[in-house]
């Protein structure tokens, strides 16, 4: 199902001094938003920054992308080694995803990488040994944290603070 993310088509369309901005759809050449992400997208005024996938013979690939907001032109496009984002932040010219390594419960892993929000290049990356499933993330004095809403069994932590780098 297509539609735009950023202003609407049509007469509600948002209006920025007296024009329209352009609409960012949800399939395009990026691939496809995840609209059952709560935290697939952020926006910082100028650009919005979001996890999207496609299908590729073989499976799914995961990439995080960013569009000017003015234009609505895609900026940047970054793949995520093929594994879904689960929650990004954008903080101190830094968008910081986290990587969901298997959608086994029992085997799944987090990485945490960490991509210039000018560019999209790769500054970081981090694997943890345990998975945490966050469901939800947000930062508080300086670290990243991840609730965790899942209810796989035995459930991971409820909360797992990750440093920023």
């Amino acid at each position: 199902m297509a539609g735009p993310v950023a202003g609407r088509r049509g007469a509600d369309r948002g209006v920025k001094d007296g024009r329209a901005n352009p609409p960012i759809d949800y399939n395009g050449s990026h691939g496809t938003f995840d609209t059952k992400r709560r935290l697939g997208a952020t926006a910082d005024g100028t650009r919005l920054y979001a996890l999207a996938g496609y299908y590729l013979k073989g499976g799914s690939r995961h990439r995080a992308v960013a569009f000017d907001l003015a234009t609505g032109e895609q900026v940047w496009m970054t793949g995520l080694d093929d594994f879904p984002g689960v929650g990004l932040n954008l903080q101190h010219g830094k968008v910081t995803v986290i990587v969901r390594t298997s959608a086994t419960s029992a085997i799944a892993t987090e990485e945490l990488h960490v991509l210039d929000a000018a560019t999209g290049k790769e500054r970081d990356v981090r694997s943890f040994h345990d998975s945490v499933a966050p469901s939800n993330v947000f930062e508080c004095k300086g670290l990243l944290i991840g609730a965790n809403l899942s209810d796989y069994a035995p459930p991971p932590p409820p909360f797992t603070a990750y440093e920023r780098s």
